[in-house]
């Protein structure tokens, strides 16, 4: 996943020392624990003790979104996510029926509208552009509308009708989850805000938010949601950023991971791509650990 960072040199006096620049001014004042996340869920929910990459990275990703964003400070919100995505998918980008091709995903839809499992074939090739318009991502998108809905409410206009398959790129399709629970743009009026505030913490009726299934699952879902949120996700005091005046930056690497830098002098400060003055926050990160992401996430299969 690429991380939203960059990697800045600075020299203070003779000593050279590597931050991890961050976009602060929207991020949220805590961060999850994310060992204490990652051990409490392997035990839980995964088989033999063990993810797979794209389930640490998907996990991840979710948890990044969150804690991006200032106006996410509610945890229930956060557990509810995960634990959607953890019944849709088992926390991967998959195609419907969790199949390998396109055409393995038309024919499941099909044989489920043949047994009468479904009303209609939405599978069934589009007139216009001939895709497929079967679940896929985290929330399983489905219909064309619906493809047509999310790529408007992401600002890439028509793309994911046109091009469907980038609903299963991680990125999209936890955009599309967030964005479409707190906004309500997959079965308005239900979003987040609606069943998780300072008067509610409704676990199985906020299955209306994806689905209208709440007497079938919505207490199953919402178990896995009330687990997320009692047991795996502790939040800590995210680390203060550090003011460091900008005439004591040398270099700028625009590198996303570096081992090692050895700073060359220049005529005069150097200015960082963006600022214009003023001074540079910086959050201490260790940044050469290339054994994990930007936000110290576990980055092998585990």
């Amino acid at each position: 996943m690429q991380c939203p960072i960059s990697i800045r040199s600075i020299v203070i006096g003779s000593m050279a020392v590597l931050f991890l620049l961050t976009d602060v001014a929207g991020a949220a004042p805590q961060q999850v624990d994310r060992k204490q996340f990652f051990d409490t869920v392997r035990a839980k929910y995964h088989p033999k003790g063990k993810f797979n990459q794209t389930q640490v990275d998907s996990y991840n990703g979710f948890i990044d979104y969150w804690e991006s964003r200032a106006d996410l400070d509610d945890p229930r919100w956060l557990a509810y996510a995960l634990a959607t995505a953890y019944h849709e998918t088992r926390m991967q980008p998959v195609r419907e029926g969790f199949c390998k091709t396109d055409q393995c995903s038309r024919r499941a839809v099909k044989r489920l509208w043949q047994r009468g499992r479904i009303k209609r074939n939405y599978a069934a090739a589009d007139p216009k552009t001939g895709n497929s318009y079967y679940g896929r991502g985290y929330v399983q998108l489905t219909h064309a509308y619906n493809y047509k809905k999310m790529g408007r409410e992401l600002g890439l206009g028509d793309k994911l009708y046109l091009e469907p398959d980038l609903v299963l790129q991680p990125e999209v399709a936890t955009k599309i989850l967030w964005i479409g629970m707190i906004k309500g743009s997959f079965r308005s009026p239900h979003k987040l805000s609606r069943y998780f505030n300072s008067r509610a913490s409704d676990w199985v009726n906020a299955r209306e938010i994806i689905n209208g299934d709440k007497r079938k699952l919505g207490r199953q879902i919402g178990g896995y949601g009330q687990f997320y949120k009692a047991k795996a996700i502790r939040l800590v005091e995210a680390p203060p950023p550090v003011d460091v005046p900008e005439d004591l930056v040398t270099e700028v690497i625009q590198d996303e991971a570096v081992a090692s830098v050895s700073p060359k002098p220049r005529p005069g400060p150097a200015e960082p791509a963006g600022q214009a003055g003023g001074a540079t926050s910086v959050k201490p990160g260790g940044g050469a650990d290339l054994g994990c992401d930007c936000a110290g996430n576990p980055t092998q299969t585990l």
